[in-house]
């Protein structure tokens, strides 16, 4: 946005200073025949915005059969597109380099469940939050901890790179922090007791254990 104020201002500027020419050589007797100044260049249709989404965690973004990404927050974009007069557009990014994706200018714009942190503001700009955010344990149906505390000496995973794993990555006493590259194999080491519990979002942690009956998520995980 910042780059299009800047050009409009420039163009601005040109006109002016055209004008100005023109002003002064009105005065001689014969004036030589001025070049026509182009038109700026009008985007034909609305702007095109594309926004990173890894798809694999549902509800918020995910593949459906149809090979779309859909979910809530695909949802949301889509009504602010309609409403702020772009359309856009979702790119499949993996999780672990998607804000490398986005420094390198491969897309405009992330969309997956990007929690607002300080170290984050530093090199991004975010819109105002759309969804408050819980981090919950899901752990197997016969696991008695309800903390992070009561899961001292077992192995405990997050998906790589998230608030998720932040909450976990410090602390003490775990046998092991297992980390995965999509919270969908996370969660499938918890079903075959490869961990005993996994941290993720609530939205995704509530999810997952609606459709997967050996396991429960617990509130917050911290």
């Amino acid at each position: 946005m910042k780059r299009l104020f800047k050009s409009l201002f420039l163009v601005a500027a040109c006109s002016v200073l055209a004008l100005g020419v023109v002003g002064c050589g009105e005065k001689k007797e014969e004036k030589k025949a001025e070049a026509p100044v182009a038109a700026p260049a009008v985007p034909a249709g609305p702007r095109t915005i594309i926004f990173a989404s890894d798809a694999t965690y549902a509800p918020m973004q995910y593949m459906n059969e149809q090979k779309e990404i859909v979910g809530f927050e695909v949802d949301v974009i889509k009504a602010a597109a309609e409403k702020g007069g772009f359309k856009a557009e979702f790119k499949n990014v993996a999780w672990d380099g998607i804000f490398a994706g986005l420094a390198a200018g491969k897309y405009d714009a992330i969309s997956s469940s990007v929690s607002i942190t300080d170290e984050r503001k530093v090199t991004m700009d975010f819109s105002e939050p759309i969804i408050p955010i819980e981090q919950m344990l899901v752990v197997g149906v016969k696991e008695k901890a309800t903390d992070l505390a009561g899961l001292k000496g077992k192995a405990i995973g997050a998906q790589i790179g998230t608030t998720s794993y932040l909450v976990i990555k410090d602390v003490k006493g775990f046998k092991a922090i297992k980390t995965y590259d999509e919270v969908g194999l996370a969660m499938e080491d918890l079903v075959k007791g490869s961990v005993q519990a996994v941290v993720a979002d609530s939205p995704v942690a509530v999810e997952y254990t609606g459709r997967n009956s050996p396991t429960r998520s617990r509130s917050p995980a911290c």
